[in-house]
């Protein structure tokens, strides 16, 4: 796993993992973690480098076809799985994320993690493996701030709305690999040795 900011990643830092129980039956029997297409979550600001309010935004911007095209596929190409940072559980993420009392949580490190996650490679036929990233996800002012981030950067960056998420993200760009098979809309899952 690669930090996708320049300082290492703290290796004891306890990570909290909320599953439906459902989803927790599936990763033990089958030993692998999913990740989901960023274009699947509800949040409207993913991936955005700045949020404009609409009565800010001129007639001759109101339709960026091309943007909102390249931004889509972008978001097609970036597969995360999310992770809670915190010394403790969180009754919010319970809530959220595992129904509440009928879920199940997980605790783990990144040292933990790192050695329990098996190389992705997109095909048998791959020489190198996918490239996994991880790292905090930072909270910034989207409506008072334009990010200077590109490619998978910008999926570590969240609205400031967010910041009650505390969110630890592992993340794949899957653009070579999405041009390799023609998938769409493509669902991974990392396999644990």
């Amino acid at each position: 796993m690669k930090s996708i900011w320049e300082d290492e990643l703290n290796s004891d830092q306890l990570l909290w993992r909320y599953f439906k129980t459902s989803r927790f039956l599936s990763f033990l029997e089958t030993s692998t973690l999913f990740f989901a297409p960023v274009t699947q979550f509800d949040d409207p600001f993913e991936g955005a480098v700045a949020v404009i309010p609409p009565e800010l935004i001129g007639p001759r911007y109101a339709k960026l076809d091309f943007v909102d095209r390249a931004l889509k596929e972008l978001k097609d190409d970036i597969n995360v799985n999310c992770w809670h940072d915190a010394e403790h559980e969180s009754n919010a993420m319970w809530s959220l994320y595992a129904d509440e009392s009928k879920g199940v949580v997980i605790c783990s490190t990144i040292n933990r993690m790192q050695s329990a996650i098996a190389p992705f490679y997109f095909t048998p036929q791959a020489r190198e493996p996918e490239q996994l990233w991880g790292g905090l996800v930072r909270y910034v002012d989207l409506t008072k701030l334009r990010l200077n981030a590109n490619g998978i950067e910008r999926f570590f960056y969240k609205h400031a709305v967010f910041e009650f998420e505390r969110e630890f993200r592992l993340a794949f760009n899957l653009e070579h690999a999405r041009l390799w098979d023609g998938r769409t809309q493509p669902e991974w899952s990392l396999c644990f040795r």
